[in-house]
């Protein structure tokens, strides 16, 4: 004996004679689903089940504002009307990275469509998924150009926007503890070193970019007013201080006009000696001239203790 048919009752009006329906329940809830089965000999047998269908999630979730090369803020938006929703993931469409959290953040490097799937799954093992079309948009490219680099403390620089993608907004981070949000500002630099000069602009859709650019900032010469030549490690040298420099020209001379000491190595400086001799106490006059790296010549002359 065989079976020859077979009668399904869903319990929510619906029917089936496949031998193994699928069936799909709209509401969720308890349903009693019966069969009723007929063998070659006419025997008919019934079994009924009940079962209980959970609630599906509802899927949703919102985003800023896309722009290639800046995150991206996805947030969850998801329902569910009985239990809870205890996992997320979203597929980004660029085949890059995915994510399981619930509220992720995004870079897309591209610009365009992209597909962004959410799939959420309930505390009772329901899926439900979500497409949207996200449109990244292109970002400004932040450029800028100096004044002068390497330049001289104490003296204006200027900074000059030039970036492409038509940006309306600008913030400069000089590298020192300060800032400017115009376009092309100026802005002196009190002490000598290397600074990272940041640029990020912004353009009309808030789309942003970023630059950074090394400035070099040298100091004029600066020589002390005395020094003590007695060996005991401390000022024993007359040097000369500031720069960097391209090139520079230290000389010291002697009240009679007599030139003691001169050097090109800004290393190297007067010991207090000339022709190995030590040299008395008194007044010295001297002289530096220096290029600093654009080709700029400065020239510096005053007078000096020796005191042993």
């Amino acid at each position: 004996t065989t079976m020859l048919s077979w009668a399904w009752n869903f319990g929510d009006t619906d029917t089936s004679i496949a031998q193994n329906p699928v069936h799909t329940y709209i509401g969720a809830g308890t349903y009693t689903v019966s069969m009723i089965g007929t063998a070659s000999n006419g025997c008919k047998d019934t079994v009924t089940k009940t079962i209980n269908v959970n609630v599906l999630p509802i899927p949703e979730f919102t985003h800023d504002i896309a722009c290639q090369g800046n995150e991206t803020q996805f947030s969850n938006q998801s329902i569910i009307t009985q239990g809870n929703i205890v996992g997320w993931q979203y597929n980004f469409g660029d085949q890059t990275s995915n994510s399981n959290l619930q509220n992720p953040t995004h870079i897309f490097m591209g610009t365009g469509f992209y597909p962004v799937t959410l799939q959420v799954t309930s505390d009772k093992g329901c899926v439900a998924t979500v497409i949207h079309n996200i449109n990244v948009l292109p970002k400004p490219d932040a450029l800028f150009s100096i004044s002068s680099n390497p330049a001289l403390s104490g003296e204006n620089i200027t900074f000059n926007d030039v970036s492409l993608g038509l940006p309306v907004s600008w913030y400069w981070n000089f590298g020192d503890s300060t800032a400017a949000n115009t376009q092309n500002p100026g802005h002196i630099y009190a002490d000598g070193g290397l600074y990272n000069v940041t640029l990020t602009v912004a353009d009309a859709n808030g789309c942003k970019d970023s630059t950074t650019r090394e400035l070099l900032i040298a100091l004029l010469p600066v020589l002390p007013t005395a020094f003590t030549p007695n060996g005991d490690g401390e000022n024993d040298v007359f040097y000369v201080r500031g720069g960097p420099f391209k090139n520079i020209l230290f000389k010291v001379y002697n009240n009679w006009g007599e030139l003691i000491f001169t050097t090109t190595d800004q290393k190297e400086g007067w010991d207090g000696r000339f022709k190995d001799v030590e040299q008395p106490m008194s007044v010295y006059v001297w002289y530096v001239e220096v290029e600093v790296a654009d080709g700029r010549i400065f020239k510096k002359s005053g007078d000096v203790t020796l005191i042993r």
